[in-house]
């Protein structure tokens, strides 16, 4: 059993279903990372980062507000993909693909994250400070 907060319960399923020892899990954290989110085992917010270069993800610097997910399906739109069922999850060519996609559409997906970012009260990141 893992006990969480109902809010975050989407956040648990995802993190703890699949059949292929978190491999799927860690392959889903990076799309979602390279099109501007941070998800983690118990919420998901915009994030800003640092460090993005082609397939990795660099470091978290600005994080917004957490995004309400009523459901595991919430959380695939959220971020731009197909719903996988847990028995499902497991890299193969097809989710591969969609990590080159993510990472071919990093740059302007991150140019977009930090124009979001750009009046807000939250901290800028070390590069963008002029």
């Amino acid at each position: 059993f893992v006990f969480c907060r109902h809010n975050s319960l989407p956040f648990v399923t995802l993190q703890w279903t699949g059949s292929d020892g978190g491999l799927f899990n860690r392959e889903i954290k990076r799309i979602a990372a390279l099109r501007g989110f941070h998800l983690s085992h118990t919420y998901m917010c915009k994030a800003d980062r640092e460090g993005t270069r082609g397939r990795q993800v660099g470091e978290v610097c600005r994080a917004g507000a957490k995004i309400f997910c009523e459901d595991e399906r919430a959380i695939f739109a959220a971020i731009g993909l197909p719903y996988r069922p847990p028995e499902r999850r497991e890299v193969d060519a097809e989710l591969l693909r969609l990590v080159e996609e993510a990472a071919k559409e990093a740059p302007e997906a991150l140019r977009m994250v930090k124009m979001e970012f750009q009046g807000s009260d939250l901290r800028p990141c070390a590069s963008s400070v002029s």
